[in-house]
């Protein structure tokens, strides 16, 4: 049994170094001269001694071989591993070290004491061992089981003590130590440690591989492992996305397809965000078109939630009768917001389906999906900016239609996108994201009501809340395409395309079902009637003649007494007999009254002259698209009409009163002509008068009931007055603003005064 005495520990001057003390031969009953001394150079770090003890085997343990394998360079530099349990052992206690040899059995431990000792000794566990009495002190400890001693005497190791007193759970050092500096030589001098060799960085090669090693390891499935969890399948993701970005790319198209499908399929939605830097990085179009589809859905909802909490989190009871009229409307801005996110979703799997079409062709290219996640990326955008949803149909054209390919797809282009944004942006907030009867406006091919699909006609349709554009709706002809807007300033105006003009025009049919008084004032205007009868027409005026031609299509309209009739496009009779609208004559602008043309030379209100509902939709899109145009139509021309009737009123009053007094006296029949002629002009004039009389409560009613562009421009006037605008600048001011439709408009307008 050996013997083995407490060492005890002698502080030096300072309070951040001790000494260490190693047993030697010499005899007891002089303190000083029975232990040599070694200086270990340790510092004080409060920590959990235990805990540390622990960690240092585990740091050894961890290098994949015995402890007593480790090679101690000559020189007693140590490896990273052993210089941390160094660290760790300089924490042990003096009771530690003199406990009974619990471990005296362990390898771990021997063969982590032996290396330690090594260094601080110079021995190594294959070098000879010395006998006793050789050291320079002469004598020395017994060799202990799985140790072999250095010499003794000072420098003297470690090893041949510390390992078999070193039991787990010993109380630990007061006094940790920190990692040791070089030891003496036999106490004549020192050596420094030897430098290591920094590790090499792996390469980008080997960055990836690892990577798609460590995912294939987490994605691999067997007997024991038959599922990919969540964890395993977010730790494939993240060892790809913790590479470098051009790194990323270079891992996903390299990465077995097996590996990638079971990935992809197993991160859990939540973490979909977590695509974001792979769908950026990746070449593979299959593979960059899987990922974003995954991505995109994620982002739709985080976007959609980001924009209601900003907005409209506040819903209100769950009682209605307890909610606020700005609750009420939270819950239904919500709601479109969640329809926008299931909508999405499906249309991504719609995108996807016909992508993977093409790939099947081997002809989808990186451009191709990358062209597909840009414009996606913009409908969303708008989506919520608007709070309305943009949809498409299904599947790819069947026809090539108005400069559309047959085979393509059926979704809103990125040029398109852009013109609906447009488009909206010139409406007021309540006519878009305040319309609740505006729900969804669709891209579609043909409009299925077309009576010759081969040859379409119909641009777009408004039915229950959702508007669809159709093919023929981006061709030109539609009105004002073409014509430059009016009203706007440089962000919102430019050159008016077909879709802006159908598209405001479709929302103006929201808006006259959501204004039903104003609508009901402005049909007035033009005693517009529906649902007539062949019976009415007959009593009219109208010919049996006249009657089959409107009824075959062969005509679209006749004017007959002041009145001009036309078959109604949406309501039958009881047997499905037609049905005709009528207005009266001149309420409405021709070309031969003086209508403005478009650039085409072409009549910008025929559309407007067949219903009602498209009269109050043409004057909408006028209104907010061409205002000073609308106000030369509606007030500049009937009133130079009214003007030039009164004229030549007045000029026939003044020739049958210069007749009257002639002498000699005028025949009767020369009197009766200049009365005629004179009832002729009144006539004129009145009929004149009505239709300025009507056509200005048309645009009184657009202006005011509709757009409440009144109380705009008095709001305006009263900020000019505050800011002290002169009085003519002001009233110049007035009379412009009394030619615009839209408070934006005022806005832009007021901007510059």
């Amino acid at each position: 049994m050996l013997a083995v005495y407490p060492p005890p520990m002698h502080t030096s001057g300072t309070s951040g170094r001790c000494w260490l003390t190693t047993p030697g031969p010499q005899p007891r009953d002089n303190p000083q001269q029975s232990w040599t001394t070694r200086e270990t150079a340790v510092g004080y770090r409060g920590t959990n001694h235990r805990d540390t003890l622990d960690w240092g085997i585990d740091q050894m343990s961890s290098k994949k071989r015995s402890v007593q394998q480790t090679k101690v360079p000559e020189d007693h530099a140590v490896d990273g591993a052993t210089s941390g349990v160094l660290a760790s052992l300089g924490a042990l206690s003096p009771t530690a070290m003199l406990a009974q040899q619990a471990l005296g059995g362990n390898s771990l431990m021997n063969g982590l004491l032996d290396g330690v000792g090594s260094f601080l000794g110079g021995a190594t566990a294959n070098k000879p061992t010395p006998s006793p009495g050789t050291g320079p002190t002469g004598g020395g400890p017994q060799p202990l089981p799985m140790l072999q001693p250095g010499p003794l005497g000072p420098g003297a190791p470690l090893g041949p003590w510390m390992g078999p007193m070193l039991p787990f759970g010993s109380p630990l050092f007061p006094t940790p130590m920190m990692s040791p500096v070089a030891p003496t030589n036999n106490g004549k001098g020192s050596k420094a440690p030897a430098k290591t060799k920094p590790p090499k960085k792996p390469t980008p090669d080997q960055q990836v591989d690892k990577a798609l090693a460590n995912a294939k390891s987490q994605l691999d499935t067997g007997i024991t492992d038959w599922y990919v969890s969540d964890k395993e399948a977010n730790s494939a993701l993240g060892g790809l996305t913790s590479l470098p970005p051009k790194l990323q790319g270079k891992a996903v198209d390299k990465m077995d397809k097996g590996d990638f499908e079971t990935m992809l399929s197993n991160v859990p939605e939540k973490d979909h965000l977590q695509l974001k830097s792979l769908v950026d990085a990746t070449t593979d179009p299959e593979k960059k078109l899987k990922l974003w589809a995954k991505y995109h859905k994620a982002k739709a909802k985080s976007d959609a939630s980001a924009v209601e909490k900003k907005e409209s989190s506040d819903e209100g009871s769950m009682w209605p009768w307890k909610r606020t009229d700005q609750q009420n409307e939270n819950r239904r801005l919500n709601k479109r917001r969640d329809q926008i996110v299931g909508s999405t979703k499906s249309e991504v799997n719609d995108e996807v389906s016909e992508a993977m079409k093409l790939h099947a062709k081997g002809k989808l290219t990186t451009a191709d999906v990358q062209q597909i996640i840009d414009r996606k990326n913009k409908e969303l955008k708008l989506e919520l900016k608007y709070n309305v949803n943009l949809t498409n149909e299904e599947g790819s054209r069947k026809k090539s239609i108005a400069g559309q390919s047959k085979g393509t797809k059926i979704a809103w282009s990125s040029t398109e996108l852009d013109q609906v944004d447009k488009a909206l942006s010139r409406m007021p907030e309540e006519h878009v994201k305040g319309n609740s009867m505006l729900k969804e406006i669709r891209r579609g091919e043909i409009a299925n009501q077309e009576k010759d699909p081969n040859n379409p006609r119909i641009g777009g349709d408004h039915s229950n809340g959702v508007i669809r554009v159709f093919d023929m709706g981006l061709s030109t002809g539609f009105r004002h395409d073409g014509d430059a807007a009016e009203g706007w300033d440089a962000k919102r105006g430019g050159t008016l395309t077909s879709l802006e003009v159908t598209l405001t025009h479709e929302i103006g049919h929201d808006i006259h079902d959501q204004n039903p008084e104003a609508f009901k004032h402005f049909q007035e205007a033009c005693d517009w009637q529906e649902g007539q009868g062949a019976g009415a027409l007959t009593k009219g005026g109208v010919t049996p003649a006249q009657l089959k031609d409107l009824k075959s299509g062969k005509i679209r309209q006749v004017t007959v007494n002041g009145r001009t009739y036309s078959v109604d496009p949406y309501k039958k009779g009881l047997f499905g007999g037609k049905r005709f609208v009528s207005f009266k004559e001149g309420t409405i602008p021709t070309p031969g009254a003086g209508s403005t043309p478009n650039n085409r030379g072409g009549d910008t209100w025929s559309y407007g002259r067949t219903h009602p509902a498209e009269h109050f939709a043409e004057t909408y899109m006028k209104a907010v698209n061409k205002p000073e145009t609308l106000a030369k139509d509606l007030i500049d021309t009937p009133g130079a009409r009214t003007t030039q009737a009164k004229a030549a009123r007045d000029a026939a009053k003044t020739s049958l009163d210069a007749l009257k007094l002639r002498k000699p006296p005028p025949s009767k029949k020369q009197l009766k002509a200049a009365e005629t002629a004179l009832k002729a002009q009144e006539a004129s004039l009145k009929d004149a008068r009505s239709d300025q009389k009507a056509q200005q409560a048309q645009f009184d009613v657009m202006r005011n009931e509709v757009f409440h562009t009144d109380k705009a421009t008095t709001d305006a006037v009263s900020r000019l007055q505050a800011k002290g605008v002169p009085k003519t600048k002001i009233a110049e001011f007035k009379r412009k603003a009394g030619r615009l439709c839209t408070p934006d408009q005022v806005g832009l307008l007021e901007a510059g005064y």
